[in-house]
Order: structure tokens, then sequence, then C-alpha cells
């Protein structure tokens, strides 16, 4: 995945899920963004910009077109 100028990888066995931005509601818990999977369970979002620190705003939102990945 690239994150800014930085190419980053994770290992396939450590993905369990990859959506769409816009393919599940994100709400706001407590000024974080979460996201609310298929089968109810909320879990929060965290930024690979702002874990790399390449980011001034590490509780942004994904934008349209950009991907979560569930590990």
């Amino acid at each position: 995945m690239r994150c800014g100028s930085q190419c980053s990888a994770i290992p396939l066995d450590a993905v369990s899920e990859v959506y769409a931005s816009d393919e599940l509601p994100i709400d706001t818990v407590e000024s974080g963004p979460v996201l609310t999977l298929r089968d109810a369970r909320v879990v929060p979002i965290y930024r690979l910009d702002a874990l790399v620190g390449d980011s001034d705003d590490p509780l942004r939102p994904p934008a349209p077109g950009e991907h979560i990945v569930l590990m």
C-alpha cells in the first residue's frame, strides 16, 4: 500500500478483509472514526499516514476512493 511517498507491505495472512471507504458506514466515537462491520462489531480506524507520522490530521475519516484494511 502507498501512503504519501512511502510504500508499505502488509503480510497477506495478517489481512482479514479489505473494504472500500464507501462500502460500510463510518461513524465517529470520541472524535475518532469507527467502522461498523457486517456482524455489528464496531472497530476503530487508524490511518496509516498517521501511524507513520505523515499526517497532520490523524482523525480524518477515509476519503472516497481510499481503502480500509482490517487486520
